[in-house]
């Protein structure tokens, strides 16, 4: 199921109801995904695709093509986690 972060919620896609639904923070193992890479958007409007490794309450560590970024949050309008299939919760 793929989750996406947008100022400071968590959301997912209920498909039952037609919309998207505040949820909790997924797992960590569901927070970054083996199946493709994960998506933030920035408040400028670029966006970035790679592999979060992690987050806390300021940064948000990313790494694209090899090379870590830290981007902090505050720059960050949206985050689009990729979807998890490798059978892990």
């Amino acid at each position: 199921m793929p989750y996406y972060f947008y100022y400071g919620v968590f959301y997912s896609y209920d498909s039952a109801a037609g919309d998207y639904v505040v949820v909790n923070a997924p797992p960590k193992s569901q927070q970054s995904g083996a199946a493709g890479l994960d998506k933030v958007t920035l408040i400028d409007g670029n966006f970035l695709e790679g592999v979060i490794l992690k987050e806390d309450e300021e940064i948000l560590q990313i790494e694209i093509k090899g090379k870590i970024r830290d981007i902090p949050l505050k720059k960050i309008i949206s985050i689009e986690y990729a979807e998890n299939t490798d059978g892990k919760n």
